[in-house]
């Protein structure tokens, strides 16, 4: 269900639907298949904001280099190398 203020037009709702979804699958495909969102365990208390404030932040730092690399490799990369790490935690790249 979608609520909003355009006139009835099936090709133009059609069109808004597949755009909103296309733009939220991109992101939660990185969250979820990437970083695991949907196996976390994380239930009660802050945890779970926690854990997903923390998620969102690593699409958006490693994104930058993401565009160039890939994710999953920027994953590693920052995993394995601690100059990398420090690189994108300082925001070059």
């Amino acid at each position: 269900l979608f609520l909003c203020s355009m006139e009835p037009d099936a090709p133009r709702a059609m069109a808004a639907v597949r755009g909103h979804w296309g733009i939220e699958n991109r992101l939660h495909h990185k969250l979820d298949v990437q970083l695991g969102e949907d196996n976390s365990r994380a239930r009660t208390g802050n945890a779970p904001g926690n854990l997903a404030l923390m998620r969102r932040a690593v699409v958006n730092i490693l994104g930058r280099d993401a565009r160039k690399r890939g994710m999953r490799r920027c994953q590693k990369l920052a995993a394995w190398n601690p100059a990398y790490l420090e690189e994108v935690l300082a925001g070059g790249n």
